[in-house]
This record gives structure tokens, sequence and C-alpha cells, in this order.
């Protein structure tokens, strides 16, 4: 018996649970909405109003990890020349 209560006591671990069900379903979705054909989380960025954009090269220098299977870079790089980033 755990004196101080322990996770499951306090239903955490449901809790927990719960919180990565919902965020794998949002992952699965926001893939199917971008036509990710991949079980795996990727991060995505829009362009705002806030800051500048990068340069495709600084884009590549940064994010050394992309995954150019499922990566849309050729059509990136054409959106960041027609922004005046090129």
């Amino acid at each position: 018996m755990d004196p101080l209560g322990g996770p499951a006591q306090h239903g955490a671990s449901a809790v927990g649970i719960r919180v990565a069900k919902d965020l794998t379903a949002a992952l699965r979705f926001a893939n199917h909405q971008l036509d990710i054909k991949s079980p795996k989380a990727f991060e995505t960025f829009t362009v705002t109003a806030w800051g500048s954009i990068p340069t495709f090269e600084q884009l590549m220098s940064d994010f050394p990890a992309v995954d150019r299977q499922v990566s849309n870079l050729d059509r990136l790089r054409e959106r960041l020349a027609r922004w005046g980033a090129g």
C-alpha cells in the first residue's frame, strides 16, 4: 500500500491513458487532413503575419530530421520563392 496514494488511487493513470488516446486521434486526424500517410506524428507549420519567412536552405538547416519521403519539399521551395524568401 502506498501511504501517499499512488497515481492509480487518484485516477491519474486513467487520465493519462485518455489524454494519450485523444492526442493520438488528433495527430491521426491532422495527418489525414494534410494527406500524410503515416501513423507517426509530424510537426507542421503555417505562415502567419508574425515574423519573417525563412529561406528553404535555412529551414532544412534548422530541421535536419525532416522526413523527405513524406514532405512536399518541392512545393515548399516554390512557395517560399513566391513569397519572396526564395
